[in-house]
């Protein structure tokens, strides 16, 4: 009597361990659903700072064609019409590869140089083991051409260059000429801070700055050499 009575203390004993255990990895659960929801939540707000501005300038630009150059308003807004349908697709996604990201941006390019013309030069030096192979948090070299075509005063004489180049140990740089704005503007920084709060959620090594009165630079870490690299 006093064996059985012991065996079944033992087995409620072990049962309630079982039970709070499983409710244990319950709560765990519900707590890893909740973080994840909560960084799919932060990415997409993250994601949704990117364009209004591009967008703001781009309408403008196709109003004054409108007017000014109506055959090239049309194709002006086609390749619009494109780049935003191309955005809407890559938004769905957190990383793309470099040479997507690459293939993207010249799209982008193609519609500030309509609106800019010969006042913007830019190059690619990236092998095409590393464009294939490396991926980016999507739009962020976006991003730094953005913030150079915001923060300098350029023209046809004294042009905005932007090289993007392929550096050691699986980084990549954007680097641009300084102008001085003849107006300075206003500036939160928030293009930046958005780029450095996406790569968060990948890695430790985050983008890297580096400016003087001559240049600004920007250092990225490609993703997907991460393992391979460190």
């Amino acid at each position: 009597y006093i064996g059985s009575f012991v065996t079944n203390s033992v087995v409620i004993v072990m049962l309630d361990l079982i039970v709070s255990e499983v409710e244990k990895s319950d709560l765990k659960l519900q707590k890893a659903e909740l973080e994840i929801r909560e960084l799919l939540a932060q990415q997409k707000h993250l994601k949704q700072q990117i364009h209004p501005h591009f967008l703001f300038n781009a309408l403008g630009t196709l109003q004054s064609l409108i007017t000014k150059d109506p055959a090239t308003a049309v194709v002006y807004s086609e390749k619009l019409s494109k780049y935003l349908r191309t955005s809407l697709m890559l938004a769905q996604n957190d990383l793309i590869s470099v040479d997507g990201e690459i293939n993207f941006l010249e799209d982008y390019l193609f519609l500030q140089k309509m609106r800019f013309s010969s006042h913007i030069h830019y190059q690619f030096n990236i092998p095409s083991q590393i464009r294939e192979r490396g991926k980016l948090p999507v739009f962020a070299l976006q991003i730094l051409f953005e913030n150079a075509i915001k923060h300098n005063s350029f023209s046809k004489r004294e042009p905005l260059t932007n090289h993007v180049n392929s550096e050691s140990r699986g980084y990549l740089s954007n680097t641009n000429n300084r102008i001085a704005l003849y107006a300075k503007r206003d500036s939160a920084g928030l293009g930046l801070s958005n780029l450095k709060e996406r790569f968060k959620f990948f890695t430790s090594k985050l983008p890297v700055i580096e400016e003087t009165d001559a240049y600004f630079k920007v250092t990225l870490k490609i993703l997907d050499l991460e393992s391979s690299n460190h």
